[in-house]
């Protein structure tokens, strides 16, 4: 909670409030909650003896567990009556004496550094020029995602989910659903009879399921299939849902790792290949998708390019929300 003083300025009054007295008050019972069970594992780690040095006041006393303001307090009422089985001994501090070689220098005691030798000097440059045995094991590719970079590039972007649009489960079910679609699609028939095919052999295969289609709208489909666009990719061969895992860099100074990913459509044509990716995202402005997915288009066009030995010639978004090509 929170909890203020008052003030009354026309009185010129601060005053503790209940509120902060309470808060303050569960705040330190918390702290010696906190240190009790510190010191109880202090106490309850030793193997074969404890040995426990502590600086008695001359005035010492037993105090409540409440009250106490050390360790010792906790623990001075099972050693003040001497019947605890342990063996206390009381040293007076007038009786401690330091061996001169352990007296920390002062102005009267200056250190004296003997001359290292060759053992010394050779432990020094051990610890000052060690190297790490694993080194090549750390320099190694690490694997990932194109999503996981993705991820990381969305928490700069951060969009409460009150202005996202659909909520996350259903665009996770509208996506997979439109994606599952799109994999098996006949571009080149008529629109309306490519989906209803595509939806019959993916759902009497068991790849879907009747609920699923709750989420697709049918229109959608067939505006993809009428656009011009579409009809000029249909045209080339197609590798759909192609998976990919290659070895690649973020950056000219970032380091190499394996990126695994899966690419919704090459267009693959004597001239070079197309790279499409399918969005059902709920924003309609253009920017948004290639401010959000260019760089992942860009890692894409780069892994089928290689692969394919084919110059990219184009990388394009299709976004459902729009009904749409957009060029990145």
């Amino acid at each position: 909670g929170v909890g203020v003083d008052y003030f009354d300025l026309s009185r010129r009054i601060k005053q503790r409030t209940v509120q902060k007295n309470a808060i303050a008050l569960e705040s330190d019972l918390t702290d010696r909650e906190e240190r009790l069970r510190l010191l109880y594992v202090a106490l309850t780690r030793a193997v074969n003896h404890l040995s426990i040095i502590a600086c008695e006041k001359e005035n010492q006393t037993i105090k409540e567990p409440q009250d106490a303001e050390s360790f010792l307090d906790w623990i001075y009422p099972v050693l003040g009556d001497g019947n605890c089985g342990a063996y206390v001994e009381r040293i007076d501090a007038g009786e401690i004496k330091l061996k001169e070689e352990n007296v920390i220098a002062t102005e009267e005691h200056a250190v004296q550094f003997k001359k290292s030798g060759e053992n010394e000097k050779n432990e020094i440059k051990r610890v000052l020029c060690y190297s790490y045995p694993f080194e090549k094991v750390m320099n190694m590719p690490i694997k990932t995602s194109v999503s996981e970079i993705l991820k990381q590039d969305a928490s700069e972007h951060f969009v409460p989910s009150a202005f996202q649009g659909d909520s996350n489960t259903s665009a996770i079910q509208k996506g997979l659903a439109y994606h599952k679609i799109l994999s098996v699609i006949d571009f080149k028939k008529d629109p309306k009879k490519a989906y209803h095919e595509a939806v019959e052999s993916l759902v009497k295969s068991g790849q879907m399921e009747q609920g699923e289609l709750l989420v697709v709208e049918e229109k959608d489909f067939q505006k993809l299939l009428e656009s011009t666009e579409m009809k000029e990719l249909s045209k080339a061969r197609m590798i759909r849902e192609q998976e990919f895992i290659a070895l690649t860099r973020l950056g000219k100074n970032a380091g190499e790792l394996i990126l695994q990913g899966v690419v919704d459509l090459i267009c693959v044509t004597d001239d070079g290949i197309i790279v499409v990716d399918y969005k059902t995202n709920a924003s309609k402005k253009e920017e948004f998708y290639v401010s959000h997915y260019k760089k992942q288009l860009d890692l894409y066009a780069e892994v089928a390019g290689a692969s394919l030995d084919k110059k990219v010639m184009k990388k394009l978004i299709y976004s459902f929300a729009l009904g749409k090509f957009i060029r990145v």
